[in-house]
């Protein structure tokens, strides 16, 4: 028979193409979202873990004694201050920067003293302990800043509590 009736054997190669340029276009647009996404991920998982490191710190104080050594401020100082930064690649924190390591989390914790009668100065660490009712303990985890980083700096948080007698 005769050329003018074609079947429909398939697509043409001009249909084909304007089918994958429609869907690179919407590809495209999707794109954005993808990596919004991964950044949002990032940030949760970023604040999750700052959060348990201020926590950890916070509830290993709380848990000691009233009088422990660890919660003692110099005498002369009206704060005793601990910082530390965590070690990538041991997993652990240390008083000491690592070395060769980039410090990813620094951490610092101080203590003050307070006596019931005034609470806005804190007392010095040679005030007679009869007279310490409260001690403040302060926790703060911040993330060095990568300034090339695509997805962004790190969180920070500050975690607050009072210890009484």
């Amino acid at each position: 028979m005769g050329n003018g009736n074609r079947s429909n054997a398939g697509f043409s190669v001009i249909e084909v193409l304007i089918a994958a340029g429609i869907f690179l276009i919407i590809a495209v647009g999707l794109l954005p979202l993808f990596v919004e996404s991964i950044r949002n991920n990032l940030s949760g998982r970023e604040a999750t873990d700052v959060s348990n490191m201020g926590k950890s710190r916070l509830e290993e104080y709380f848990q000691l004694p009233f009088n422990s050594a660890r919660l003692d401020v110099p005498d002369g100082q009206t704060e005793l201050v601990v910082s530390d930064s965590y070690n990538f690649a041991a997993h652990t924190w240390t008083t000491t920067p690592p070395s060769g390591d980039y410090a990813i989390w620094r951490r610092s914790t101080r203590v003050r003293l307070f006596g019931i009668n005034d609470l806005d100065e804190p007392l010095d660490g040679d005030t007679d302990p009869s007279y310490v009712h409260l001690k403040e303990i302060r926790v703060e985890v911040a993330g060095n800043r990568s300034p090339g980083n695509p997805l962004g700096g790190r969180n920070a948080l500050v975690l607050q509590m009072l210890k009484a007698k």
